[in-house]
């Protein structure tokens, strides 16, 4: 019983980009992350994978999500690493800029 409600509590948790579950449209290794904030501070997750999904012109990459499409909105970027860290990603290299706002992770899924 406790494995049964165990399961449906994972299951709930996994990463979504655009509404799609992110294993049905990302099959490789690496996926590249970058924590975006709002005026209320709370943190946004820009996803860039080996597949486009939002086909906006100048957008680098998918949000996430919930599983019916509607952006995922974390309390810190902290947060937010934790999470995907907690769906099997592990942080592999810190893509930086000049910019102060513009740090990308690389993440690697955990084998």
């Amino acid at each position: 019983m406790v494995c049964l409600v165990w399961g449906a509590v994972a299951a709930q948790a996994q990463i979504f980009v655009e509404g799609l579950p992110l294993d049905s449209v990302h099959r490789g290794e690496y996926l590249i992350v970058e924590f975006s904030s709002e005026v209320n501070r709370k943190c946004f997750v820009l996803i860039e994978s080996d597949q486009r999904i939002d086909r906006e012109p100048f957008s680098r990459g998918d949000w996430m999500t919930d599983a019916s499409g509607k952006r995922k909105w974390f309390e810190t970027r902290t947060a937010a690493l934790n999470f995907v860290v907690e769906q099997g990603w592990d942080v592999s290299f810190v893509l930086t800029s000049d910019r102060w706002d513009d740090n990308r992770l690389l993440l690697r899924r955990r084998k």
